[in-house]
């Protein structure tokens, strides 16, 4: 961390402080860190955050930077510019969200930092709406062990929502062809 300050902060700044260090921020710079130099990085920014959270615009630059490394080992900043999420904290289950590395959930400080980030775990409901559902409503061929993947979640989803979201659910689903068959005579494959 130090040598990039050095080496990429202007020689005629007296102070290197967190923000200077936030704006300096590139996705090429962070890409070649490995995940034991981001823990660091993430509670030095924790430790600092103070310095971090109180202008808007401050947050809003550490927010749109290139900081989380997903499970692909991309990486993405924690939101888009209109503010919206853009990675998640990982689930107990295989997800279609993107999620950064359990490494950075393991360690607490730099857990606290994600979730200080504004970072959660993705519910349920939006994963089908946002991600299964849109899966099945085009004509692509869909791998097996993602249709038994999605069929468990739609499954789980609908027993364990309340009643009064089941007939909203229903609807949604109703027509989506999620089941795969089989037609006998003809031998053909295809979603129901």
């Amino acid at each position: 961390l130090w040598q990039y300050v050095k080496d990429n902060l202007t020689a005629n700044q007296n102070t290197i402080t967190p923000s200077h260090l936030v704006m300096k921020i590139s996705d090429t710079f962070m890409q070649q860190q490995p995940d034991d130099w981001l823990i660091q990085f993430y509670s030095y920014l924790l430790e600092k955050s103070r310095y971090l959270w109180n202008e808007k615009h401050k947050k809003e630059t550490l927010r749109t930077k290139p900081i989380l490394r997903l499970t692909n080992d991309q990486m993405v900043s924690p939101y888009d510019n209109q503010g919206k999420l853009q990675v998640y904290l990982p689930t107990d289950q295989d997800s279609d969200y993107p999620t950064v590395k359990s490494c950075f959930v393991a360690d607490e400080k730099s857990l606290q930092f994600l979730t200080e980030l504004g970072l959660e775990k993705p519910t349920d409901y939006e994963e089908i709406k946002y991600y299964i559902i849109p899966r099945y409503q085009t004509a692509g061929a869909i791998y097996h062990a993602t249709m038994r993947r999605d069929f468990r979640k739609l499954l789980t989803y609908f027993l364990d929502c309340s009643w009064h979201h089941k007939a909203e659910y229903l609807g949604r689903i109703n027509r989506l062809p999620f089941c795969r068959a089989r037609h006998l005579q003809e031998n053909k494959t295809c979603r129901m």
